[in-house]
């Protein structure tokens, strides 16, 4: 009985051990994704609240970033590319005439990953 207590009590105390371990480091180490957040994100990054935001309070702080010139978003309305996260300086207007349907279409796509970011029809 009391090797069955003193093995809870070693068990208990090495896996309080190896969680407070991993937590200091989890918290002293920057991930890796952190040290590449553009210089336009960082204000907004630091207006978010620690709670889970709203669509339209990120919304809001789209449009503040824009009003203030912190954000040039492309004509398209992106500021990057979705797919690869390529900037919109790489985006790329293309257009192709169907005459036999009597219509135009045309949008922007990134030259970096080939994705279609928009389409329309005239």
């Amino acid at each position: 009985m009391i090797n069955l207590l003193i093995g809870i009590v070693a068990s208990a105390f090495a896996s309080w051990f190896f969680s407070r371990w991993y937590y200091r480091q989890s918290s002293v180490e920057t991930p890796e994704w952190a040290n590449k957040v553009p210089a336009w994100a960082i204000p907004l990054i630091q207006k978010l609240p620690d709670a889970p935001v709203s669509i339209e309070r990120l919304i809001d702080l789209y449009h503040d970033a824009i009003q203030a010139g912190g954000i040039q978003p492309h004509p398209s309305g992106f500021i990057k590319c979705p797919e690869c996260g390529a900037g919109a300086d790489k985006f790329v207007a293309w257009q192709v005439a169907a005459p036999e349907l009597g219509s135009l279409f045309h949008g922007y796509k990134c030259s970096e990953c080939n994705c279609e970011l928009t389409a329309d029809e005239d």
